[in-house]
């Protein structure tokens, strides 16, 4: 538009609307730096709200500019004299008579005005009015004016101002202007989450944003407010600039240059507006005009024309149908609370306090007044602390930390305090805690009470028992656990309260650790305790439970169906059913996971954490995205694991819950290696350190299925000795004590396959993965026992047979869901499939594993599958992918061309070094620099290439 203007010649306007903050007065300042830096000249004024009184006032702002005062002598001495008078009200010459009548004094001004801005614009002009909405009439009649008649110069007119404060009547104007083209209308939208972002300097990924953005409704001024940008460090700004003294508060601290903006708006209010503002501030919005007056000590008589006033002036507006108000904006309400002096909030909100409670509010509204002014509450505010508190523990657990905190100073400050109640307030609190993520905070509060909770009846003390043993099994304390709940009182004759299911959970949790689960007794009697109390929640817990056992403990046939069952109950019921016991969702998804049912694993850890998320309760959090990681591993997507398994990270290591963080970081390595967001190398380095995490007691201190993500994660190294130490270290040693039976099998084929790659013999564990699958045949055995059998055919250089063995596999592992390790399989088949000559069959494999990689959402190591299908489809003998491979394979060493051509056949390490005379770890040294040098990970990969090129160049040497 600026470059246009000297062009076409005419003047131009725009409207400019924005809301308080929005940006209006940063975009002017821009569009005049542009302007001048194009040789245009530009002027700015702003209006005032303390200076609508003033004619012309908008107008007399810019006319001390060089420009004007030019203008003005080249005007006639008559329309000089009508300026004068429009700008000081006074006549230019003393005696000259003014004009006869307003009208004729009116019309006689805008033909001056006209004359003066023609002049000035010969050759382009800016004009830009600021807070146009406190323009006095005379300024905007005359901008009416130009509107109506533009001029025949290259001037552009920028109005800009707040909607809901402008006049009706240049409201109007303006309206009729845009709808006959003679005005370009402009709204600033709220900022974006990225503009949020890049206006505050934060990365987009920050944690705090999307709270300041949807805070802020993406306003400029408020965004920085709320995130308390201005510091109060040293004054200097760039450049070299000294800053202008900041202003400060009614206490004297410094504000922000945003904070300072929004309070100067409320600097000339009246006394009855500022206390009726500062009870919006207490209060909240959406309340009626007697209890604004009430809280904020007004009389009725002055709120009706105070509030007409405020909503004027935009700072409150009208809400529900005009029967209640509100502030103009959320952002005011901590900005405005702030900066109320402290006495006068305690008392308004002591009078809130009593306004609520006589109109029958919800706690919650009442527990923040009771917090606001403590020092003058007794026991009937801590009974609606603990009221509010029990109520949002089950959304809001923080908000129940403060509010249970405050209620046991105010008790315990009382000239009667209560011994019980301080205890069960601290038996909540500790609670509260733990749900929040403040797991140290609870487990310590819990031990301060174990004492006086031993004398309290049963349906007290079981539940925080049973929390305590929880969170000790959190925080990785298990043999503090295991005596909690070792000391628990047994009460022969008495029926055990319905919480005793949930020591019974905590017991198996704890169990998995030490190989103590519960007894068949005691799961039978936890499913009893539920029945007794028609408890039928707790019931499919117990269900769950008992499930989760028989998995554990190879009963995989008793398992589905009681697994079966609790599912059917938990299915049914709805989420707020749920919140209080998402832990049920996490054992039947655990017990799931273990018998193969991935389908519904996923879905119920889904579930969880839907339920522990929308509860805000952070504490299970990490063992629930762990499992629903884990499932990912096997059935997919990887991008869905790769988001769990970093949020599992982060919550554990906020939380303190460390012995979750190592196998969230397995998982994460597994996830980048496979996806290609993460190179090899520094995927296997990930996963190296959290393996490193790991003790020598593994078969103790790890439960279920986590073994087995480390064991995943070992196979990232390219050096498979460490590999099979690994795996072998982490599941509690070679006959793999750490890991459940029904996943033995996964880790036998791992050991094998690795053992294959060391040029070890597989035989062994392959046998293993046999018998395991012999015993418990199911979809996390068979497919892996028959990986393993073709594990071992491959390594005795019988490849035909070993990729007839790894589709027999292959199909298995589709059949189970399991397609990521299906399309391993293919691929390691299609590798020997190429290695015996099949070459229509490798196109087959490597077609249907490059179909399922893209379902499991994997590229590596499948990222070549792609390329050298393509290579058999066109019946080339070079993959495209390595287009320079043979000449790489000229590259190599006579003695690396020897250990290549060996390590292709699949001539056991060992055996190679006793071949060619060389130590075992010198052969391990020149595998590595052949793969570095073919740019590949395995000895597969490296028969493969080799029978691809049809051999390995002759050597002249």
């Amino acid at each position: 538009m600026l470059g246009s203007l000297r062009r076409d010649g005419h003047s131009k306007v725009i409207e400019l609307s924005g809301e308080p903050g929005s940006g209006k007065t940063h975009l002017l300042a821009e569009l005049k730096h542009e302007a001048e830096a194009m040789g245009l000249p530009a002027l700015s004024g702003c209006c005032a709200e303390t200076e609508q009184h003033l004619p012309y006032r908008a107008f007399t702002a810019i006319t001390g500019s060089s420009l004007m005062v030019r203008a003005l002598r080249n005007l006639t001495v008559t329309n000089r004299d009508v300026l004068t008078l429009m700008l000081t009200g006074e006549l230019a010459a003393p005696g000259k008579p003014a004009p006869h009548s307003p009208a004729e004094q009116h019309s006689a001004t805008q033909l001056a005005a006209r004359y003066l801005l023609m002049d000035c614009s010969r050759d382009g002009l800016v004009l830009l009015f600021d807070d146009f909405h406190w323009a006095d009439s005379m300024s905007t009649e005359l901008v009416e004016h130009f509107v109506q008649y533009p001029l025949d110069v290259p001037l552009l007119l920028v109005i800009a101002h707040r909607p809901h404060q402008v006049s009706r009547r240049l409201h109007g104007a303006l309206a009729r202007a845009t709808e006959a083209g003679a005005v370009e209308e402009m709204e600033l939208s709220p900022l974006s989450i990225e503009q949020s972002a890049e206006v505050l300097d934060l990365s987009p990924a920050d944690p705090r944003l999307p709270h300041l953005h949807r805070q802020s409704s993406g306003n400029p001024m408020y965004l920085r407010s709320l995130a308390g940008l201005a510091g109060t460090g040293d004054q200097h700004g760039a450049k070299g600039h000294t800053r202008a003294p900041r202003d400060t508060g009614p206490r004297g601290y410094p504000l922000s240059p945003q904070t300072a903006s929004i309070l100067k708006e409320t600097a000339s209010l009246a006394p009855e507006e500022s206390s009726l503002l500062s009870a919006v501030a207490v209060l909240g919005d959406g309340f009626d005009q007697a209890a604004l007056a009430e809280v904020a000590g007004v009389s009725p008589d002055e709120v009706p024309p105070a509030i007409d006033r405020l909503i004027a002036k935009d700072l409150l507006k009208p809400v529900n149908r005009d029967t209640s108000l509100a502030l103009r904006h959320p952002a005011l309400h901590p900005l405005l609370y702030a900066h109320v002096f402290p006495s006068w909030r305690v008392r308004a909100h002591r009078r809130a306090l009593c306004l609520l409670a006589r109109r029958g509010a919800p706690a919650a509204d009442l527990a923040r007044h009771v917090v606001a002014s403590p020092d003058a509450a007794g026991h009937a505010d801590v009974r609606i602390l603990e009221c509010a508190a029990r109520e949002a523990l089950w959304s809001e657990p923080d908000r129940s930390v403060l509010w249970l905190r405050t209620a046991l100073r105010i008790l315990r400050k009382s000239d009667l305090p209560d011994t019980q109640v301080d205890l069960e307030l601290s038996l909540l609190l500790s609670r509260a805690l733990i749900y929040s993520g403040e797991l140290t905070d609870g487990h310590q509060l819990l031990r301060s009470q174990a004492l006086p909770l031993r004398e309290q009846p049963a349906h007290i003390r079981v539940p925080a028992v049973a929390l305590h043993a929880l969170v000790a099994y959190l925080l990785d304390h298990g043999d503090q656990g295991q005596a909690l709940l070792a000391d628990e009182p047994a009460h022969p004759g008495a029926e055990p309260p319905v919480e005793a299911v949930q020591l019974y959970l905590v017991q198996c949790l704890l169990g998995m650790l030490s190989n103590r689960l519960p007894s068949p007794e005691q799961l039978e009697s936890a499913v009893r305790i539920a029945v007794t109390h028609r408890d039928r929640v707790a019931e499919a817990g117990a269900l769950a439970l008992r499930g989760l056992c028989q998995a554990l403990g190879s009963e995989v046939a008793d398992a589905g169906r009681t697994l079966a069952a609790s599912a059917a109950l938990l299915d049914g019921f709805p989420e707020h059913r749920l919140k209080q016991c998402s832990e049920y969702l996490m054992i039947l998804g655990r017990a799931e996971l273990l018998i193969g049912r991935f389908t519904t694993a996923k879905q119920h850890f889904e579930r969880g954490v839907a339920l522990l998320r929308s509860s805000g309760h952070v504490h299970l959090l990490p063992v629930m995205l762990i499992g629903l990681g884990n499932v990912c591993m096997r059935i997919g997507p990887l991008d869905e694991m790769l988001q769990a398994a970093a949020e599992a990270q982060e919550v554990a290591q906020r939380i303190g819950a460390y012995r979750f963080r190592e196998a969230a970081q397995a998982l994460r390595a597994i996830g980048t290696r496979l996806t290609g967001s993460e190179d090899v190398a520094s995927a296997a380095r990930t996963a190296e350190r959290a393996l490193a995490a790991v003790p020598p007691n593994a078969a103790r201190r790890w439960e279920a299925d986590t073994p087995v993500v480390f064991a995943n994660a070992a196979r990232l190294s390219n050096a498979a000795h460490r590999c099979v130490a690994a795996i072998v270290r982490s599941c509690g040693g070679p006959a793999l004590e750490a890991v459940p039976p029904a996943l033995r099998s996964a880790c036998f084929e791992m050991l094998a396959d690795a053992a294959v790659e060391a040029g070890e013999s597989a035989a062994e564990w392959s046998a293993s993965a046999v018998v395991t699958a012999t015993r418990l045949p199911g979809p996390f055995s068979t497919p892996y026992a028959a990986a393993a059998q073709a594990h071992v055919l491959r390594s005795r250089g019988d490849h035909r047979h070993a990729a007839q063995r790894y589709l027999d596999a292959a199909a298995h592992f589709e059949q189970a869901g399991l397609i990521g390790d299906g399309t391993r399989i293919l691929t390691l088949g299609a590798a020997c499939s190429a290695a015996s000559g099949q070459h229509d069959q490798t196109t087959r494999m490597l077609t249907r594993a490059e179909e399922l990689a893209r379902k499991f959402g994997a590229s590596r190591p499948y990222e070549s599958l792609g390329a050298a299908n393509h290579s058999h489809r066109d019946g080339s003998t070079r993959p495209d992918s390595q287009p320079d491979a043979t000449e790489t394979l000229s590259m190599l060493t006579q003695r690396e061309s020897e250990v290549a051509a060996l390590a292709s056949t699949g001539t056991r390490t060992r055996d190679i070094a006793k071949q060619l005379g060389l130590s075992p770890k010198t052969v391990d040294v020149h595998l590595s620099r052949i793969y570095r040098k073919l740019r590949i990970h395995s000895r597969t990969e490296l028969a493969w290439l080799i029978a691809e090129l049809g051999g390995l160049p002759a050597r002249l040497d």
